[in-house]
């Protein structure tokens, strides 16, 4: 279900939002996209008779031959396709989407958050529109921990510099900054939001109670850390279980009725990596 509908649906809207970003937001108001987005723009400024969505596929076709060296054929041929896809809108969109002009700061904001948000839903379905994406992907393979929205940010940095030369004013650029990091936060909020969790440390007389109800209530596993009381000098046993939103509520609830005098600690997680949540393949 997830490989034949959630994930091609997700590229169809994504895609679909990123055109629309580009085509009412950013290029009527001289905003430049980061990445080859953005170098495409450039060059249909200087040559108008060459689209946007056209020159975008062409210069992401050496990227793609990257990511199947780097990645996987399937990501390749599955972000070939995507960029196929956004091409297509950019190009159809110039033709159908009213230009939004009336207000450059409000097209500034928007251009980034919608962008995020359809770049976020991309990376969700496991594909890219290729450019910077691409790269910052091979980057996230070998350093999980690294966040693509910042990768992309750094990268798209020089391609906003480009404005002063394209568009001859300094106001361009800071525009195209603040768009480049809308929407680098869009795609790490999408991205993270889907992995948003809950870690819960417990500090108990009854670890093994408290354990074995969380275990068989929540089905998520507790592992044991030996601690000492700094002043107590008291050893006990602190409980560590990794856990979406709803199930720190249950557990709370499950460490009240064992244990009132627990100490318990619960924290916001932005990703976790292991068996039960995001395998790296």
């Amino acid at each position: 279900m997830k490989r034949l509908v959630i994930n091609p649906l997700l590229c169809i809207i994504g895609a679909a939002l990123f055109s629309v970003s580009v085509n009412m937001f950013c290029l009527p108001n001289k905003i430049l996209q980061g990445g080859v987005t953005g170098i495409a723009m450039v060059i249909n400024n200087f040559l108008p008779g060459i689209d946007v969505g056209l020159s975008v596929f062409v210069l992401n076709i050496p990227l793609f031959i990257l990511a199947a060296h780097h990645l996987n054929r399937s990501f390749a041929v599955k972000s070939l396709a995507v960029t196929f896809m956004f091409s297509v809108m950019l190009d159809l969109g110039a033709v159908f989407v009213e230009p939004y002009t009336q207000n450059r700061l409000l097209g500034c904001i928007f251009g980034g958050v919608v962008s995020g948000i359809g770049m976020g839903l991309i990376f969700l379905s496991g594909a890219t529109t290729g450019g910077v994406d691409i790269i910052a992907m091979i980057i996230r393979k070998y350093r999980p921990e690294a966040s693509v929205g910042r990768i992309i940010l750094l990268m798209d940095f020089v391609v906003v510099l480009l404005c002063f030369f394209v568009y001859g004013n300094i106001e361009s650029v800071m525009y195209s900054l603040v768009t480049v990091f809308l929407t680098s936060r869009g795609i790490d909020t999408v991205i993270s939001g889907r992995d948003y969790r809950k870690l819960v440390l417990i500090i108990t007389d009854n670890p093994d109670g408290i354990s074995d109800s969380i275990s068989q209530g929540t089905g998520r596993g507790v592992t044991f850390i030996d601690a000492v009381g700094a002043y107590s000098r008291k050893g006990k046993k602190m409980l560590m279980c990794a856990c979406n939103v709803a199930q720190s509520r249950q557990i709370t609830r499950i460490v009240c009725d064992y244990d009132k005098n627990a100490f318990t600690v619960i924290m916001n997680v932005s990703e976790i990596i292991g068996e039960g949540f995001r395998n790296i393949k």
